[in-house]
C-alpha cells in the first residue's frame, strides 16, 4: 500500500505551540498589572485567558488606558525579556518537523507576533526553526489577525494552498477561531494549552509525535477495504464466542472465510497463511500486542539488532501469554541480542497501522519501552545474525519497517534524552 499526505501544509502558532513561551509573557504580564493597576486582583493563572491574543488587543481588553498603552507594551516587554531563559521549544517538535519536512510537507507560521522583532522571543521565525519555515504571517501584515481568518487566507493566497491540504495547529481557542473562519482543519496542542474549557476540533494531540500519524495515511480504497473485512472479521468472530446453533455457527464461519478472501485482494500473503492468523481465533477478537525494547550505551546510541533478511529493527515480538510486557521487552532483548536489561519507563502504546507497514488482519498495539542496558554476549542464531548501536544522526536506512520505522527510533531518542517526555498513548 503506497503513503500519502493527508495534510500537505502545517501551519503552526508560536507560543505556546513551538515555543514554551508561558511563564515569560503571563509572568512579564503579571508584573506590569500589579505595577500598573492598584490593588490588582489578577493572577498567573487569571492571566492566561490573554495567552495567544495580540498584545496590543490584550490591553484594550484588559482595560489599559489608550495613552498609556505604548508606555505598558514597552515595558511588559522588557518584563519578559527578563525572564528569557525560561523559553524552550517544547520537546518533540524539532524531532517531528524533520519526519514531516521529510515526507514532503510544507510548513508555514501563523502569530500573534509582530513583525520587526528580534530575538527568540519576538522574531516571526526564530532561528531554532529556520531550516523548516520561511513563511510566517503576523499579527501586522493582515487587517484582522486571529481569531479572524486573514492570517491562514494570506497563507493560502501565497501558495496557492487548498483548504483541504491546509492543518493548523495552535494552543488557543483564538487558534481555532482562525482556522474554522479559514475554513481548515485545526489541531489543538494539548502540551501547551492552558484552558479549560472544550474546544471542538479535528484533532486533539497530546504530543508532537501525533501530528504524524494525523498528517499521514495509507491509500483510502486499500485501507477501507481492510477497515471492511477487519470488521466482517469481528462479526464471525464475535459470533462465535456465543453461537450455539450450528446454522449459525457455520454462517458465522462462512463471514470469516469471506473476510479472508477479501484480505488475499489487496494482499501477497496466501489465503491459508491468512485463515490461519486470522479466522481461527475463537475468541472475542481483541488487538495482539507487540513488544518494542529501546536500550541505549554510554554514548546515548540506541541499539538495533541485524535480522538474517539483513534488516535492522528494535529488540521485540509478539508479547507471549504468560509474561507481563515487561517481562516480553526482557525476554526479547536477551534472546535476540544476548543482553540483560530492564524495563525504565514506558515510551508508547502505538496502533501498528498508523505507523508500519504492510497492514495486518488484525489489530495491533506496540508497546515501545526503555529499558537499561545490561551485560551480555551476542550469539548469532537463525534469526538474528549481528547488534549493532547507532546515533540519532547515523541511523541504517535498511530498516524492517514493518516493526521498527525511523520515526518510531527518532520518538525512542526524543524520550531518552527528555527526562519530562510526555508517553504518548494512542
Amino acid at each position: 500500500m503506497m503513503n500519502s499526505l493527508r495534510y500537505k501544509h502545517i501551519l503552526f502558532d508560536l507560543d505556546g505551540t513551538i515555543f514554551d513561551t508561558r511563564e515569560a509573557d503571563l509572568g512579564g504580564l503579571l508584573a506590569q498589572c500589579h505595577k500598573y493597576f492598584e490593588n490588582c486582583t489578577e493572577t498567573f493563572e487569571s492571566l492566561d485567558r490573554f495567552f495567544g491574543i495580540p498584545g496590543r488587543k490584550t490591553l484594550e481588553l484588559l482595560g489599559v488606558k489608550e495613552e498609556d498603552r505604548d508606555t505598558f507594551y514597552d515595558e511588559w516587554v522588557a518584563e519578559i525579556l527578563k525572564k528569557k531563559d525560561t523559553v524552550k521549544i517544547f520537546d518533540g517538535i524539532l524531532t517531528t518537523l524533520k519526519i514531516l519536512k521529510e515526507k514532503g510537507c510544507k510548513f508555514g507560521i501563523i502569530t500573534s507576533r509582530t513583525r520587526g522583532g528580534s530575538g527568540l522571543l519576538a522574531d516571526s521565525i526564530p532561528l531554532p526553526i529556520r531550516e523548516f519555515f520561511n513563511i510566517a504571517i503576523c499579527a501586522n501584515d493582515v487587517p484582522n489577525p486571529k481569531p479572524h481568518p486573514d492570517s491562514i487566507l494570506r497563507y493560502i493566497e501565497i501558495t496557492n494552498a487548498k483548504r483541504e491540504e491546509i492543518l493548523f495547529i495552535g494552543d488557543a481557542h483564538t487558534d481555532c477561531m482562525c482556522a474554522d473562519s479559514a475554513g481548515v482543519d485545526f489541531g489543538l496542542a494539548l502540551w501547551g494549552f492552558g484552558g479549560q474549557q472544550y474546544i471542538r476540533c479535528a484533532h486533539y494531540f497530546k504530543n508532537p509525535f501525533e501530528i504524524i500519524s494525523a498528517v499521514t495515511y495509507s491509500n483510502l480504497k486499500e485501507s477501507s477495504f481492510y477497515d471492511f473485512a477487519r470488521e466482517i472479521n469481528a462479526i464471525g468472530a464475535i459470533g462465535l464466542a456465543y453461537a450455539k446453533d450450528k446454522f449459525d455457527i457455520e454462517r458465522y464461519e462462512r463471514l470469516q472465510e469471506l473476510s479472508a478472501l477479501m484480505m488475499t485482494t489487496y494482499s501477497t500473503i496466501s489465503f491459508a497463511d491468512i485463515k490461519e492468523s486470522f479466522i481461527y481465533d475463537k475468541s472475542y477478537p481483541t488487538p495482539k500486542i507487540e513488544t518494542r525494547a529501546a536500550l541505549f550505551n554510554n554514548k546515548g546510541e540506541i541499539l538495533l539488532i541485524k535480522e538474517a533478511n539483513g534488516l535492522y529493527t528494535l529488540p521485540g515480538g509478539w508479547c507471549d501469554t504468560h509474561l507481563s510486557v515487561a517481562e516480553n521487552a526482557i525476554k526479547e532483548v536477551k534472546e535476540e541480542a544476548g543482553l540483560d536489561c530492564y524495563v525504565v519507563k514506558l515510551i508508547a502504546l502505538l496502533d501498528r497501522k498508523k505507523h508500519n507497514k504492510p497492514d495486518f488482519f488484525f489489530g495491533i498495539t506496540k508497546v515501545f519501552l526503555q529499558c537499561a542496558l545490561g551485560d551480555g554476549e551476542f550469539i548469532q542464531n537463525n534469526e538474528t545474525i549481528g547488534r549493532e548501536f547507532f546515533s540519532r544522526d547515523n541511523l541504517p536506512s535498511n530498516l524492517r519497517v514493518s516493526t521498527t520505522t525511523k520515526e518510531q527510533l527518532l520518538m525512542c531518542f526524543d524520550a531518552y534524552e527528555n527526562k519530562d517526555f510526555q508517553v504518548i498513548v494512542e
